[in-house]
Protein backbone atom coordinates (compact mmCIF):
# COMPACT_ATOMS: atom_id res chain seq x y z
CA UNK A 1 0.00 0.00 0.00
CA UNK A 2 1.62 3.39 -0.86
CA UNK A 3 0.38 7.07 0.88
CA UNK A 4 0.32 9.72 -2.12
CA UNK A 5 1.87 12.64 0.01
CA UNK A 6 -0.50 15.59 -2.80
CA UNK A 7 -3.77 14.06 -1.89
CA UNK A 8 -3.39 11.19 0.69
CA UNK A 9 -5.06 8.55 -1.11
CA UNK A 10 -4.07 5.38 0.01
CA UNK A 11 -3.57 3.02 -3.07
CA UNK A 12 -2.08 -0.48 -4.41
CA UNK A 13 0.92 0.61 -5.97
CA UNK A 14 1.45 -0.83 -9.56
CA UNK A 15 5.28 0.40 -9.63
CA UNK A 16 7.48 1.35 -12.25
CA UNK A 17 11.18 1.66 -12.69
CA UNK A 18 13.29 4.20 -13.58
CA UNK A 19 17.55 4.60 -13.93
CA UNK A 20 20.12 6.99 -12.14
CA UNK A 21 20.82 9.01 -15.16
CA UNK A 22 22.19 12.51 -14.20
CA UNK A 23 25.75 10.65 -12.93
CA UNK A 24 24.98 8.09 -14.82
CA UNK A 25 25.24 5.38 -12.23
CA UNK A 26 21.85 3.68 -14.08
CA UNK A 27 21.21 2.47 -10.61
CA UNK A 28 17.05 1.49 -10.52
CA UNK A 29 14.51 3.01 -8.39
CA UNK A 30 11.33 1.83 -8.68
CA UNK A 31 8.21 4.52 -8.76
CA UNK A 32 4.00 4.74 -8.49
CA UNK A 33 1.94 7.04 -9.72
CA UNK A 34 -1.08 7.77 -7.15
CA UNK A 35 -4.55 6.43 -9.63
CA UNK A 36 -6.43 9.53 -8.22
CA UNK A 37 -4.10 12.82 -8.44
CA UNK A 38 -1.83 11.46 -10.61
CA UNK A 39 1.47 12.69 -8.73
CA UNK A 40 4.68 9.83 -8.54
CA UNK A 41 6.12 8.90 -5.34
CA UNK A 42 9.67 7.14 -5.13
CA UNK A 43 8.72 3.62 -3.20
CA UNK A 44 11.81 1.93 -2.79
CA UNK A 45 12.58 2.66 0.71
CA UNK A 46 15.04 5.17 1.65
CA UNK A 47 17.06 3.27 4.06
CA UNK A 48 17.69 0.90 1.63
CA UNK A 49 20.28 2.96 0.28
CA UNK A 50 22.50 6.08 0.69
CA UNK A 51 20.46 8.97 -0.41
CA UNK A 52 23.51 11.29 0.30
CA UNK A 53 25.79 9.15 -2.21
CA UNK A 54 23.63 10.93 -4.52
CA UNK A 55 24.37 14.36 -3.55
CA UNK A 56 27.92 14.80 -4.78
CA UNK A 57 30.10 17.79 -4.29
CA UNK A 58 29.57 18.23 -8.05
CA UNK A 59 25.76 18.27 -7.83
CA UNK A 60 24.78 21.69 -9.28
CA UNK A 61 23.20 23.78 -6.46
CA UNK A 62 26.60 23.41 -4.45
CA UNK A 63 28.48 24.93 -6.70
CA UNK A 64 29.59 28.58 -5.53
CA UNK A 65 31.33 29.54 -8.53
CA UNK A 66 30.32 33.41 -8.48
CA UNK A 67 30.83 36.29 -11.84
CA UNK A 68 32.51 39.52 -10.18
CA UNK A 69 31.03 42.36 -11.59
CA UNK A 70 32.38 46.16 -11.53
CA UNK A 71 31.05 48.44 -9.26
CA UNK A 72 29.40 50.11 -11.47
CA UNK A 73 27.81 47.12 -12.89
CA UNK A 74 26.28 45.74 -9.60
CA UNK A 75 25.21 49.38 -8.40
CA UNK A 76 23.24 49.32 -12.22
CA UNK A 77 22.13 45.96 -11.69
CA UNK A 78 20.75 47.00 -7.67
CA UNK A 79 18.95 50.39 -9.16
CA UNK A 80 17.19 48.19 -11.60
CA UNK A 81 15.39 45.32 -9.05
CA UNK A 82 15.02 48.41 -6.75
CA UNK A 83 12.83 50.18 -9.57
CA UNK A 84 10.98 47.00 -10.10
CA UNK A 85 10.41 45.75 -6.55
CA UNK A 86 8.91 48.72 -5.00
CA UNK A 87 11.86 51.58 -5.38
CA UNK A 88 11.29 54.21 -7.87
CA UNK A 89 14.80 55.65 -9.62
CA UNK A 90 16.05 57.17 -12.81
CA UNK A 91 19.02 54.27 -12.76
CA UNK A 92 16.60 51.59 -12.48
CA UNK A 93 14.08 52.96 -15.00
CA UNK A 94 16.66 53.11 -17.96
CA UNK A 95 18.61 50.02 -16.96
CA UNK A 96 15.02 48.47 -17.07
CA UNK A 97 14.58 49.17 -20.59
CA UNK A 98 18.25 48.38 -22.05
CA UNK A 99 17.85 45.06 -20.05
CA UNK A 100 14.65 43.89 -18.88
CA UNK A 101 15.94 40.67 -17.66
CA UNK A 102 13.46 37.73 -17.92
CA UNK A 103 14.22 36.26 -14.49
CA UNK A 104 12.96 39.49 -12.57
CA UNK A 105 9.73 39.96 -14.43
CA UNK A 106 9.13 36.07 -12.69
CA UNK A 107 9.80 36.99 -9.60
CA UNK A 108 7.67 40.76 -9.90
CA UNK A 109 4.30 38.79 -10.82
CA UNK A 110 4.66 37.28 -7.91
CA UNK A 111 4.33 40.61 -6.32
CA UNK A 112 7.36 40.50 -4.27
CA UNK A 113 9.46 44.03 -2.85
CA UNK A 114 12.56 44.43 -1.39
CA UNK A 115 11.27 45.09 1.89
CA UNK A 116 9.95 41.59 2.12
CA UNK A 117 11.67 38.88 4.09
CA UNK A 118 12.38 35.70 2.10
CA UNK A 119 13.17 32.04 2.81
CA UNK A 120 14.51 30.12 0.02
CA UNK A 121 14.05 26.25 1.11
CA UNK A 122 17.04 23.65 0.50
CA UNK A 123 18.69 27.22 -1.22
CA UNK A 124 22.60 25.00 -1.76
CA UNK A 125 25.16 27.31 -1.64
CA UNK A 126 22.76 30.30 -1.78
CA UNK A 127 22.76 31.40 -5.70
CA UNK A 128 19.04 32.43 -5.76
CA UNK A 129 19.47 34.52 -2.26
CA UNK A 130 22.90 35.98 -4.23
CA UNK A 131 20.79 36.80 -7.34
CA UNK A 132 18.28 38.65 -4.96
CA UNK A 133 20.72 40.24 -3.01
CA UNK A 134 22.19 42.03 -5.67
CA UNK A 135 18.91 43.23 -7.04
CA UNK A 136 17.99 45.20 -3.76
CA UNK A 137 17.06 42.72 -1.08
CA UNK A 138 18.62 42.76 2.21
CA UNK A 139 16.39 40.31 4.14
CA UNK A 140 17.55 37.24 2.69
CA UNK A 141 17.20 33.61 4.44
CA UNK A 142 17.94 29.70 3.80
CA UNK A 143 17.80 26.67 5.21
CA UNK A 144 19.88 22.77 3.30
CA UNK A 145 20.23 19.72 5.02
CA UNK A 146 22.78 18.72 2.57
CA UNK A 147 25.17 21.88 2.27
CA UNK A 148 28.43 21.30 4.66
CA UNK A 149 28.58 23.91 7.00
CA UNK A 150 25.83 27.36 7.84
CA UNK A 151 26.61 30.05 5.46
CA UNK A 152 26.83 33.89 6.71
CA UNK A 153 27.55 36.42 4.22
CA UNK A 154 26.23 40.18 4.06
CA UNK A 155 22.39 40.33 4.34
CA UNK A 156 21.63 36.57 3.75
CA UNK A 157 21.86 33.84 6.47
CA UNK A 158 21.50 30.08 5.51
CA UNK A 159 21.35 27.59 8.37
CA UNK A 160 22.07 23.83 7.62
CA UNK A 161 18.62 22.96 8.20
CA UNK A 162 15.03 21.31 7.68
CA UNK A 163 12.63 23.78 6.98
CA UNK A 164 10.91 22.42 10.13
CA UNK A 165 13.98 23.54 12.27
CA UNK A 166 13.53 26.92 11.30
CA UNK A 167 11.99 29.97 13.08
CA UNK A 168 11.01 33.10 11.98
CA UNK A 169 8.05 34.69 9.93
CA UNK A 170 8.45 35.44 6.40
CA UNK A 171 6.79 37.44 3.89
CA UNK A 172 7.49 34.54 1.19
CA UNK A 173 8.94 31.56 1.31
CA UNK A 174 10.56 29.91 -2.01
CA UNK A 175 11.17 26.21 -2.83
CA UNK A 176 13.40 26.68 -6.17
CA UNK A 177 13.60 23.18 -7.19
CA UNK A 178 13.98 21.75 -4.06
CA UNK A 179 10.29 20.37 -2.79
CA UNK A 180 10.67 17.61 -4.72
CA UNK A 181 13.51 16.27 -3.12
CA UNK A 182 11.59 16.44 0.44
CA UNK A 183 11.11 13.15 2.51
CA UNK A 184 8.17 14.07 3.20
CA UNK A 185 6.72 16.79 1.19
CA UNK A 186 3.20 17.34 3.08
CA UNK A 187 4.69 17.74 6.56
CA UNK A 188 7.40 20.60 5.04
CA UNK A 189 4.59 22.30 3.75
CA UNK A 190 2.61 22.45 6.58
CA UNK A 191 6.15 23.89 8.48
CA UNK A 192 5.67 26.53 5.85
CA UNK A 193 2.71 27.72 6.30
CA UNK A 194 3.30 27.86 10.18
CA UNK A 195 6.05 30.45 9.51
CA UNK A 196 3.80 32.98 7.68
CA UNK A 197 0.83 35.12 8.18
CA UNK A 198 -2.17 35.40 6.17
CA UNK A 199 -1.63 36.75 2.82
CA UNK A 200 1.96 35.85 2.75
CA UNK A 201 2.98 33.63 -0.44
CA UNK A 202 4.74 30.54 -0.84
CA UNK A 203 6.52 30.00 -4.46
CA UNK A 204 6.89 26.20 -4.93
CA UNK A 205 8.78 25.81 -8.39
CA UNK A 206 9.22 22.40 -9.48
CA UNK A 207 8.85 19.46 -12.04
CA UNK A 208 5.20 18.40 -13.05
CA UNK A 209 3.65 15.29 -14.32
CA UNK A 210 0.94 17.16 -16.04
CA UNK A 211 3.05 17.81 -19.01
CA UNK A 212 3.22 16.98 -22.39
CA UNK A 213 7.57 15.65 -21.30
CA UNK A 214 5.78 13.04 -19.11
CA UNK A 215 2.91 11.33 -20.94
CA UNK A 216 5.92 11.20 -24.22
CA UNK A 217 8.53 10.11 -22.29
CA UNK A 218 7.54 8.27 -18.80
CA UNK A 219 10.62 6.49 -17.41
CA UNK A 220 12.89 8.29 -19.35
CA UNK A 221 11.40 11.89 -18.44
CA UNK A 222 15.10 13.99 -17.77
CA UNK A 223 12.70 15.66 -14.45
CA UNK A 224 11.91 12.19 -13.02
CA UNK A 225 15.65 11.85 -11.56
CA UNK A 226 15.37 9.03 -9.29
CA UNK A 227 16.38 8.76 -6.61
CA UNK A 228 16.69 12.35 -5.73
CA UNK A 229 13.49 13.46 -6.98
CA UNK A 230 11.72 11.60 -4.11
CA UNK A 231 8.23 13.08 -5.13
CA UNK A 232 6.61 15.15 -8.21
CA UNK A 233 3.05 16.08 -8.20
CA UNK A 234 0.72 16.72 -10.87
CA UNK A 235 -1.07 20.45 -10.70
CA UNK A 236 -4.44 18.34 -8.98
CA UNK A 237 -2.36 17.02 -6.59
CA UNK A 238 -0.21 20.26 -5.27
CA UNK A 239 -3.45 21.77 -5.10
CA UNK A 240 -4.71 19.22 -2.73
CA UNK A 241 -1.79 19.12 -0.68
CA UNK A 242 -2.00 23.53 -0.81
CA UNK A 243 -4.95 23.31 0.60
CA UNK A 244 -4.94 20.45 3.15
CA UNK A 245 -2.26 22.75 5.26
CA UNK A 246 -4.04 26.35 4.71
CA UNK A 247 -2.78 27.43 1.38
CA UNK A 248 -5.08 28.58 -1.48
CA UNK A 249 -3.24 27.72 -5.12
CA UNK A 250 -3.73 31.50 -7.01
CA UNK A 251 -1.52 30.27 -10.32
CA UNK A 252 0.96 28.08 -11.58
CA UNK A 253 3.23 29.91 -13.87
CA UNK A 254 4.92 27.71 -16.37
CA UNK A 255 8.79 28.18 -17.24
CA UNK A 256 10.19 24.80 -19.38
CA UNK A 257 12.41 24.77 -21.61
CA UNK A 258 14.59 22.75 -23.87
CA UNK A 259 15.92 20.37 -21.74
CA UNK A 260 12.44 18.59 -21.21
CA UNK A 261 12.96 17.66 -24.90
CA UNK A 262 16.66 16.71 -25.21
CA UNK A 263 17.20 15.63 -21.89
CA UNK A 264 15.03 13.02 -22.14
CA UNK A 265 15.81 12.09 -25.58
CA UNK A 266 19.38 11.46 -24.13
CA UNK A 267 18.00 9.29 -21.89
CA UNK A 268 16.05 7.37 -24.85
CA UNK A 269 19.63 6.68 -25.98
CA UNK A 270 21.07 5.77 -22.86
CA UNK A 271 23.14 9.16 -22.56
CA UNK A 272 23.64 10.30 -18.86
CA UNK A 273 23.55 14.71 -18.25
CA UNK A 274 27.05 14.38 -17.24
CA UNK A 275 28.57 12.43 -20.02
CA UNK A 276 30.98 13.64 -22.26
CA UNK A 277 28.72 14.06 -25.11
CA UNK A 278 25.89 15.47 -23.36
CA UNK A 279 24.36 18.59 -24.47
CA UNK A 280 24.41 19.76 -20.77
CA UNK A 281 28.70 19.77 -21.14
CA UNK A 282 29.32 20.06 -24.62
CA UNK A 283 26.38 21.01 -26.74
CA UNK A 284 29.03 20.70 -30.14
CA UNK A 285 29.96 17.49 -29.21
CA UNK A 286 26.25 16.47 -28.57
CA UNK A 287 23.87 14.21 -30.63
CA UNK A 288 22.09 17.54 -31.37
CA UNK A 289 21.97 19.79 -34.02
CA UNK A 290 21.03 23.61 -33.75
CA UNK A 291 18.00 23.39 -35.80
CA UNK A 292 16.60 19.96 -33.38
CA UNK A 293 17.41 22.36 -30.34
CA UNK A 294 15.56 25.20 -31.59
CA UNK A 295 12.25 22.92 -32.42
CA UNK A 296 12.44 21.63 -28.63
CA UNK A 297 12.32 25.95 -27.73
CA UNK A 298 9.71 26.03 -29.95
CA UNK A 299 7.96 23.13 -28.54
CA UNK A 300 8.43 24.43 -24.90
CA UNK A 301 7.06 28.03 -25.18
CA UNK A 302 3.88 26.11 -27.46
CA UNK A 303 3.64 23.67 -23.74
CA UNK A 304 3.77 26.56 -21.68
CA UNK A 305 1.20 28.53 -22.87
CA UNK A 306 -1.01 25.32 -22.61
CA UNK A 307 -0.20 24.73 -19.14
CA UNK A 308 1.68 21.02 -20.09
CA UNK A 309 5.06 22.34 -19.63
CA UNK A 310 7.39 19.84 -17.23
CA UNK A 311 7.97 22.40 -14.70
CA UNK A 312 6.14 25.36 -13.32
CA UNK A 313 6.11 27.73 -10.30
CA UNK A 314 2.71 27.32 -8.43
CA UNK A 315 1.99 30.20 -6.62
CA UNK A 316 0.52 29.40 -2.65
CA UNK A 317 -1.40 31.95 -1.04
CA UNK A 318 -1.57 31.56 2.88
CA UNK A 319 -5.39 32.06 3.77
Amino acid sequence: MTLCFYCSSVFESRSFTAREMMFGTRERFEYAQCPKCKSCILITPLDSFDLSSHYPRNYYSFSEETIRKSNLKSFLIERRGNYLFGKNNIFGLVMYFLKPAAHLLNLKSYGINVENTILDVGTGSGAFLSMMRENGFRKLFGCDPYIAKSISKPDIEIKKCSIEEMAGSYNFIFFNHSFEHLINPSRSLASARHLQQSGDSCIIRIPTTSSLAFERYGTNWVQLDPPRHISIPSREGMRSLATSVGYRLEDMIDDSGAFQFWGSEQYIKDIPLNADNSYWKNPKGSIFSQSEIDRFEREAKQANILKKGDQTAFVLRAV
